[in-house]
């Protein structure tokens, strides 16, 4: 991968093709691998940038969600001409990363498609109580060191592994849970918490942009962690004009159904 630095922050991108840019954004703990099936459906819509974003979570100093808005944003301009037109894609936190870069650039976004996108205020909105639990226990001093050695403890920090996998590469399934492993996920869940704690949501969602790209919103019916209702009303905020539910779907959509969300995609630019 090619790398760029924007301030003190190294960012690493892919750039293929010709034409209009499409940016993809995976998630916070995903990677930029787990677009290549959608990327391979897109090749002929134009260029694709996708973007390692792995180093906003990983950086030495946290940075807040605002910040890695503003660092991508100066980071996707310089892609495009001046009166060049672009397209965000983004899956959960990235999704999320869109709508702030899109506050910012205005109508220089085209089209919009969110993934099961993480909702402003991400903690309060979370569909499992027990996850909601563990969150909270994790501000205790051995609180989640004691819930990761019971049986019911393991299956969740199974879970969370598959949520917050930085550094575990494409495995899915946690099948020995190590001491490495265990400092990834906490590290990445700490970063995660920081960035959720520390934001002001309330001012983004006073924001109301003036001009709206066109804006689709595509998530999965089984998602563990948000619900449908969520996501209806994340959309709603988003300014989305077109909702696409995926019935059996779950959080990871760009890995488990890549066909169908890269002809999704092809069918939006298809409207242009």
């Amino acid at each position: 991968m090619a790398v760029k630095r924007i301030g003190d922050v190294e960012l690493r991108y892919t750039l293929e093709g010709e034409g209009p840019l499409t940016v993809l954004l995976h998630g916070f703990g995903g990677s930029p691998g787990d677009w290549r099936l959608v990327a391979e459906g897109l090749h002929a819509d134009g260029r694709i940038l996708i973007i390692n974003i792995k180093s906003l979570f990983s950086h030495q100093s946290p940075l807040s969600f605002t910040h890695q808005v503003n660092l991508l944003s100066e980071f996707i301009l310089g892609f495009v001409e001046e009166t060049e037109s672009l397209r965000l894609v983004g899956s959960s936190y990235g999704a999320t990363l869109t709508f702030g870069i899109q506050s910012l650039l205005g109508d220089r976004v085209s089209h919009q498609v969110l993934i099961n996108p993480m909702p402003l205020d991400p903690l309060k909105e979370l569909r499992h109580p027990l996850l909601r639990w563990l969150f909270f226990i994790y501000r205790l001093p051995t609180g989640m060191f004691t819930f990761a050695l019971t049986p019911i403890g393991r299956r969740y920090f199974e879970a969370l592994g598959r949520l917050f996998h930085m550094g575990l590469g494409t495995q899915k399934k946690i099948r020995r849970f190590n001491h490495r492993k265990w400092r990834l996920i906490r590290h990445a869940i700490h970063r995660f918490l920081w960035i959720a704690r520390t934001e002001d949501w309330e001012a983004w969602k006073a924001k109301a942009p003036v001009v709206r790209p066109s804006c689709w919103v595509i998530f999965g019916s089984q998602d563990f962690l948000f619900t449908e209702e969520t996501y209806r009303r994340t959309a709603i905020f988003f300014g989305s004009d077109q909702l696409v539910p995926v019935p059996g779907g779950g959080h990871e959509l760009i890995l488990s159904r890549p066909k169908l969300i890269s002809e999704t995609l092809t069918k939006l630019w298809g409207k242009a």
